[in-house]
């Protein structure tokens, strides 16, 4: 009954960001928002304790049939959003600047890096300036369109599609105790909630690429639950490397790992870390020192305009509080909220970590990772300046590992393995 209710919770999660968007109005719906996916990672949590139960359908569903009707409910959902994208990509075309010009900046800098020029150079898009201030593996991947000449969006579907592929195949392995619903509907989660998304609002993935750091933290979280610490490390380091959003969560992410029966590997997954920062953005930072300047200073004139024109109090995030609550210009309300914002999503840092050094004898150690990332996400999100419906494919898809957790991984009776 509680697995059900965690599945419920979930589908109702996705719906919050789609069907039942804004449903309580800007002021109430992220309060809905952070109750129903603190839940999902509480109950999460709780339920990845547990043995799963044992399995009695065996001999209804042969394994040979759960497997081929697996790959074709995955290879159907793939082919639906291909299907899905070709028109959608034609009717934008990647290089129109009306709606926004993230893609425009994405543009710039990779043609400038292939000609040999400064990829973070500043240039003028009709009335205004744009200082490039993406991260490298938010841009770089691009390359590889730039020299095949295709449209960048593809690159980012395909990042979110290989993740989607890598979660399928890890799930879709024989799970004892696993019942034959959740063997099909589990692994190809993250693609269901691509694809609600898309229908909900494809213009958001016409316009933006997304996408790509979605099969990032998709990567991250798969490579928790299945306890592949490596690749957690190369999956941290270019998640690290794309948003800046999940830097507060490493330092708890090494930390978890410092007081486990696993502690060389923080200095392992630490060192993996620093070799990424130093080999794909020192050298941007060597020459472009502004680069380290405050984050949030690039995006705050433009959040102040959004502000002003009362733009996206769509629910999604605290921010239509801000508006309405705090004092003063728009740009004193952005800038007291900025604050508000991050001394929030330390506070949750603080608060999950004490969590972890009370609870972490009766907890794994991928369990706590995957809750405490939700958790913080969760947090980041709702509190998000401009709450743009795109940003959040990346809070949503982190739930298809806690899913993985609760309904496929049996780490019960292995927790000392952690």
């Amino acid at each position: 009954m509680m697995r059900l209710l965690l599945f419920l919770l979930c589908i109702a999660e996705v719906s919050l960001y789609t069907a039942c968007q804004n449903i309580a109005g800007p002021v109430f719906s992220p309060v809905i928002i952070l109750v129903v996916s603190f839940a999902v990672g509480f109950l999460g949590l709780r339920l990845a304790k547990a043995r799963l139960p044992q399995m009695r359908y065996l001999s209804a569903f042969p394994r040979s049939v759960l497997k081929v009707s697996g790959i074709l409910i995955f290879l159907g959902l793939s082919v639906w959003m291909v299907v899905m994208l070709i028109p959608a990509f034609k009717q934008v075309p990647m290089n129109e600047t009306a709606y926004s010009d993230v893609m425009l900046t994405y543009i710039h800098m990779v043609k400038n890096f292939t000609h040999g020029k400064p990829a973070f150079e500043s240039f003028s898009n009709v009335s205004y300036m744009i200082s490039p201030a993406y991260l490298p593996f938010q841009w770089m991947p691009f390359i590889v369109s730039e020299l095949l000449n295709f449209d960048y969006r593809w690159v980012a579907i395909a990042s979110v599609m290989l993740a989607s592929l890598y979660f399928f195949l890890q799930n879709s392995k024989d799970a004892q105790g696993a019942n034959p619903f959740w063997k099909l509907i589990i692994p190809v989660w993250p693609l269901v909630v691509c694809l609600s998304l898309m229908r909900s609002n494809v213009f958001a993935f016409q316009i933006t690429v997304e996408s790509l750091v979605a099969g990032y933290y998709l990567l991250l979280v798969t490579a928790i639950d299945k306890n592949k610490w490596i690749l957690l490390a190369i999956g941290l380091a270019i998640c690290v490397l794309s948003r800046m959003s999940v830097a507060l969560w490493v330092p708890l992410c090494l930390l978890a790992f410092f007081y486990s029966p696993d502690r060389r590997k923080a200095f392992y997954i630490a060192a993996i870390l620093g070799l990424f920062v130093v080999v794909f953005y020192v050298p941007f930072v060597v020459k472009n020192p502004s680069l380290l300047s405050n984050p949030y200073q690039a995006y705050l004139m433009p959040i102040v305009g959004s502000w002003e024109r009362n733009e996206l109090m769509n629910g999604f995030s605290f921010n239509a509080w801000g508006m309405i609550f705090l004092k003063g210009s728009a740009l004193e309300k952005v800038m007291a909220y900025q604050k508000i914002h991050f001394y929030v999503s330390c506070f949750t840092i603080v608060l999950l970590a004490t969590a972890w050094f009370k609870a972490r004898k009766v907890n794994s150690l991928n369990n706590y990772l995957l809750f405490s990332l939700k958790i913080y996400l969760t947090v980041f999100y709702t509190f998000i300046q401009l709450p743009f419906i795109y940003l959040y494919i990346v809070p949503l898809i982190v739930t298809s590992a806690i899913l993985s957790s609760v309904f496929i991984t049996d780490r019960a009776g292995s927790r000392s393995q952690h």
